[in-house]
């Protein structure tokens, strides 16, 4: 597979564009009802189920949890988008990708990361797709139970931490030289001061195992305390994302803010917090509105505007018919690493302990 920077990539952004295709191919099955859909993405889900052995090299823990975010979601969608009476995905073909992803990819990250903490989310983000869709409650669980830990050491409230960041569950994470901590940064991230998308990676990940949590049953996003954190966020990093200015104090020695790939992370998340809990984000509101829905050009490649059009449809129910037509346009050239991607169908019932 890869090691870090994707060098070698060995199979790494073949199996990306294939997990995206499985997704996104999955998605046009529940929306139109097409067959061809469904068929290609059962074909691409077999031949990872019946022909993945194996992650390797040092980014194997990230490259597995991309992929899972990805294969959990097709599968689910293919199993419940439609109804489990129109399921066109064979229970032994299923059991095999079950199978597969308990074998290969789960012992990789069970246990979260000491890396930073984008990895982490991401892991949690594809195991709770497994646990939804293996009817794992056990595995659901314990992915919450690492969010919950997670999430506190991630983004940095002063009103919640005091005057420095909660210490990582895992690992001995820096903050990439940033040393004013105050709520003149409430929402700062553990990776603002590395990257912008890395930091919206997190982020995203954060916000979909919650909000894939919520359609169980447990509401994640409705805490307070997190509630706060998330909302800071959002604002805290949609200011630079709008090129306001930075402070002086603001990761002084890093390039962070000044770095800023735009990925369209934030639609979930404003719909949980301002459409559904009335909570006020403007400035969230005009980065999405800017960057995110209006402004496809800014998006500088075929999978992040797949994935625009995705999130923005998963999180204010825009317009099916425009969506679709985006999603057929994206078809011409293979979706490609399509990571943050949500959709907002829920699994047809209740998980069962039968793991």
């Amino acid at each position: 597979m890869k090691r870090s920077c994707h060098r070698p990539d060995n199979g790494c952004h073949d199996e990306s564009n294939d997990a995206a295709s499985a997704y996104l191919q999955s998605l046009l099955w529940c929306i139109t009802g097409q067959e061809q859909y469904a068929d290609h993405a059962i074909a691409v889900l077999n031949a990872y189920a019946y022909g993945l052995d194996e992650y390797n090299n040092s980014n194997a823990q990230l490259q597995a949890a991309w992929s899972l975010m990805q294969f959990s979601k097709a599968a689910e969608l293919l199993t419940h988008g439609r109804g489990l009476q129109a399921s066109r995905y064979d229970e032994k073909d299923r059991a095999a990708l079950v199978d597969m992803l308990y074998r290969t990819t789960v012992p990789l990250i069970i246990d979260g990361s000491g890396s930073n903490g984008n990895w982490e989310l991401s892991m949690l983000d594809g195991l709770i797709g497994l646990a939804v869709f293996s009817d794992n409650v056990t595995l659901f669980q314990h992915t919450i139970d690492l969010w919950k830990q997670r999430l506190p050491a991630y983004f940095y409230v002063e009103a919640l931490d005091g005057s420095f960041p909660q210490p990582a569950p895992r690992g001995n994470i820096t903050w990439y030289g940033q040393e004013v901590f105050n709520a003149s940064i409430d929402g700062h991230c553990q990776e603002t001061c590395r990257w912008l998308q890395p930091t919206q990676m997190g982020f995203a990940s954060a916000i979909n195992c919650a909000y894939t949590a919520g359609l169980q049953g447990v509401d994640l996003l409705g805490d307070a305390d997190t509630q706060l954190r998330l909302t800071s966020a959002m604002e805290y990093h949609a200011a630079y994302l709008l090129n306001h200015s930075v402070p002086a104090f603001v990761c002084p020695d890093e390039v962070g803010v000044g770095n800023l790939t735009i990925d369209p992370t934030f639609e979930v998340a404003y719909h949980a917090y301002h459409r559904q809990r009335n909570v006020s984000l403007p400035l969230t509101a005009q980065h999405i509105q800017a960057h995110v829905r209006s402004q496809v050009r800014l998006v500088q490649s075929l999978e992040f505007h797949c994935a625009h059009v995705w999130r923005t449809l998963a999180g204010v129910r825009a317009c099916v018919r425009v969506c679709v037509a985006h999603m057929l346009f994206c078809q011409a050239d293979p979706a490609k690493n399509i990571i943050f991607v949500y959709e907002t169908l829920s699994h047809g019932g209740p998980l069962q302990q039968t793991q």
